[in-house]
């Protein structure tokens, strides 16, 4: 099975009177690749995580996974692992008791791996998981789905409460274990700059609908940069798709949403423009961030 992450026509909010955090998504997800599934806070990255393990059902529309859904049919909620930076802080639970019960729970759950994961992190095995600190739990959370080697590997916010160093260490033992063992790999995080390196596609969620969904390098060439005096910028930018605007006195720039190609770059040369690519961290910046534009300039008007 390809494991194809298909989600059509999906309406979910919690509560019956709550506000819709889906009200019509649709997206596929390739399967057997790294995929960040990137958008600010409260966007509904988790939610979407959670619907596509199946700890969720929709109100309306289908989350599939090879035409099966993940929240009722036990053979593919089997291959799907989901992780998260909380766990019941109340549990009384050895962190080698939970891992035996994943050994337990996953067949391809490698026990060895774990354990040299827990030395590499410092996590003591005895320790009782409701007195990790927040990083701890991240990060043994993270320790767990890794080393499940599911099918469907889910990792929310993996790198949360953890300091530079770890964040690092997180990004290339997922890389590293998934070359060792191809697979579907989700990663959540609204700091797309952190594991750009390791991602094949990302899928961009704003507003409740997919912004971008697909290849990492693709997404560079989707919009471009162009700084000017403010007639330049103004004049260039008037039949085009602006996703940021900003005309100051210290700066004049505009955001395009358009394909970066020859005819472009020599229509900016003939203008008198200058142009630069966006890095990725830029698109996904420009593409989620309220614009200010020339707002902001009012922030210091006496």
């Amino acid at each position: 099975m390809s494991n194809e992450i298909k989600i059509e026509n999906l309406k979910f909010g919690y509560g019956y009177k709550s506000k819709k955090i889906f009200n019509g998504l649709n997206v596929s997800i390739a399967p057997g690749q790294i995929v960040g599934i990137v958008g600010r806070n409260g966007e509904g990255k988790t939610t979407l995580m959670k619907l596509i393990a199946g700890r969720l059902s929709p109100d309306e529309g289908s989350v599939l996974i090879d035409d099966r859904d993940p929240a009722t049919d036990i053979e593919t909620a089997n291959k799907i692992i989901y992780a998260s930076s909380t766990y019941n802080t109340e549990s009384r639970s050895k962190l080698k008791d939970i891992l035996q019960y994943h050994k337990l729970m996953y067949k391809n759950f490698d026990i060895n791996f774990a354990n040299k994961l827990m030395d590499v992190f410092d996590i003591e095995q005895n320790k009782r998981i409701g007195r990790l600190s927040k990083g701890q739990t991240t990060i043994f959370n993270f320790i767990c789905a890794i080393a499940s080697r599911a099918e469907i590997t889910i990792l929310d916010e993996p790198v949360s409460g953890a300091d530079s160093v770890r964040r690092k260490q997180i990004y290339d033992i997922i890389l590293r274990d998934y070359i060792e063992y191809p697979r579907t790999i989700l990663i959540s995080s609204h700091l797309l700059s952190e594991m750009e390196n390791i991602l094949a596609n990302i899928c961009m969620i704003g507003a409740g609908q997919i912004l971008y969904n697909g290849d990492v390098d693709e997404m560079k060439h989707k919009a471009f940069k162009v700084k000017g005096t403010r007639q330049q910028v103004t004049e260039f930018v008037k039949d085009k798709k602006v996703i940021f605007k900003q005309l100051c006195e210290t700066n004049n720039i505009a955001v395009v949403e358009e394909d970066y190609n020859k005819t472009v770059m020599e229509e900016i040369k003939d203008k008198g423009l200058i142009a630069e690519r966006l890095t990725a961290e830029e698109f996904y910046m420009y593409r989620t961030t309220v614009n200010l534009g020339e707002d902001l300039e009012k922030l210091w008007e006496k």
